[in-house]
């Protein structure tokens, strides 16, 4: 009887193996990004984590010397009052505004597919969507 269990464990684990190998084309899953789901407030607390990430003196704006050049002109457009350095209020309220126009059904809560449909903006993220 248990040469029986034994051989049928080994086929099992044999058969569950061969399911996660690479296909021999080396195509596979591996650009696969897994769809998600994003909520507003889940939202907010990234844009609140990139902020305090970015303020390096941690004086509450992020100076022109503390933002990323990759993401300048996106975070730059963020300052409202146009005096050169970004708020922790004026960065929230972009990265919000941004939110609310990619969220095409007005739900509270991004889709993949409405981030795909957002193609115009930066491909840098934090949490899902770029602040």
């Amino acid at each position: 009887m248990r040469v029986v269990h034994a051989a049928l464990l080994g086929f099992i684990i044999a058969t569950s193996q061969t399911g996660c190998s690479k296909p021999k084309d080396e195509q596979g899953a591996s650009g696969f990004v897994p769809p998600t789901n994003q909520s507003r407030a889940d939202y907010l607390d990234s844009l609140d984590r990139a902020f305090t990430r970015m303020d390096g003196d941690g004086d509450g704006v992020i100076e022109p010397s503390e933002i990323p050049a990759r993401r300048a002109a996106l975070i730059k457009a963020r300052d409202a009052d146009h005096n050169g350095s970004i708020t922790r209020e004026e960065f929230v309220k972009g990265g919000l505004a941004r939110f609310d126009r990619i969220d095409a059904d007005h739900n509270g809560v991004l889709t993949s597919a409405e981030r795909r449909a957002d193609k115009g903006g930066s491909s840098d993220t934090v949490g899902n969507v770029t602040p």
